[in-house]
């Protein structure tokens, strides 16, 4: 697989290569948060937010369950 990117790093652009046998594949799961519906003024939609879960926290809950998450806020672009 050739990625055409630029290294982080050293800003060099690509063609990079992955290297299969070289790579860690990481266990994890994209979920997606909402704003209690209670919580909310009338008329107004519950905002979301994307979590991504790592290691021992994946397949922790299911759909529809309330939970709080304690983490470190990451913007991506």
């Amino acid at each position: 697989m050739i990625n055409k990117g630029i290294c982080r790093s050293c800003q060099q652009g690509g063609p990079f290569i992955v290297v299969k046998n070289k790579s860690i594949y990481a266990n994890h799961q994209k979920i997606v948060i909402q704003e209690s519906p209670s919580d909310v003024d009338a008329g107004r939609i519950p905002r979301t937010k994307e979590v991504y879960l790592t290691g021992d926290n994946v397949d922790m809950i299911k759909p529809g369950e309330e939970v709080q998450i304690i983490g470190i806020y990451v913007m991506k672009y």
